[in-house]
């Protein structure tokens, strides 16, 4: 799983903290507040995009007249003082740990915002794990586009073909592919699409436990 990698690159809902539930709550309310009832593809409609192209999308599809900027905000304030009690996925933090002693570098590659990712990871006290924090907003181009994966690359000193990517969602494996780099598949309960992700990726694990395993592998 680990022979010839040099960075590891991670997406954060869903591949690190358990979020993506808390994502299909605020679109439920959000709409919810305006009269509107919550579609059920939403979430795969939307899959891999930053907040600017999913305020985009709202806008086109439920003919919202609000500005980007303020979906936006609204969207944060719902969000923010949740993520600090959302739990991590099993083993993360220590597989994180485990590769941080071993000097890999990482980085995230996320369609969240950078400003409240790299909060949260102050709130968890990681911020020293990763060295670069990648969004799909920043690159101007959502997932399953390569843009976001080769930007986190570009910022940790990264050939593509050297990195692994671990990611949750189909567009995110198809995005990190796209960028000539290697994958890992998430289990996540909340994607309704877990075997098709899985088998899209050249390796799947249900927990970090058993990354943790395959890493040392090289070491001891």
């Amino acid at each position: 799983m680990f022979h010839n990698v040099k960075g590891l690159i991670f997406d954060f809902d869903g591949t690190l903290v358990d979020s993506l539930k808390l994502w299909e709550e605020v679109d439920v309310d959000f709409l919810s507040a305006r009269g509107l009832e919550c579609p059920e593809d939403l979430q795969r409609s939307i899959e891999g995009m930053g907040l600017r192209d999913c305020a985009l999308y709202f806008q086109r599809r439920f003919s919202l007249t609000e500005s980007v900027e303020s979906m936006i905000a609204e969207w944060s304030t719902m969000v923010k003082e949740k993520y600090f009690s959302l739990p991590w996925k099993e083993g993360s933090i220590e597989f994180l740990s485990y590769a941080k002693d071993k000097s890999y570098p990482m980085a995230l590659a996320t369609s969240n915002q950078k400003d409240l990712v790299a909060e949260i990871l102050e709130h968890r006290g990681l911020t020293h794990i990763f060295s670069a924090i990648a969004t799909s907003d920043l690159v101007g181009a959502p997932k399953p586009e390569p843009d976001v994966f080769l930007e986190a690359a570009r910022q940790i000193g990264m050939d593509a073909k050297d990195c692994i990517v671990f990611e949750d969602t189909f567009s995110g494996i198809e995005g990190a592919k796209r960028a000539g780099m290697r994958t890992i598949a998430v289990y996540d309960s909340h994607m309704g699409n877990w075997e098709e992700v899985r088998d899209h990726a050249d390796h799947h694990i249900y927990d970090y436990h058993f990354a943790l395993n395959e890493i040392r592998g090289h070491y001891e």
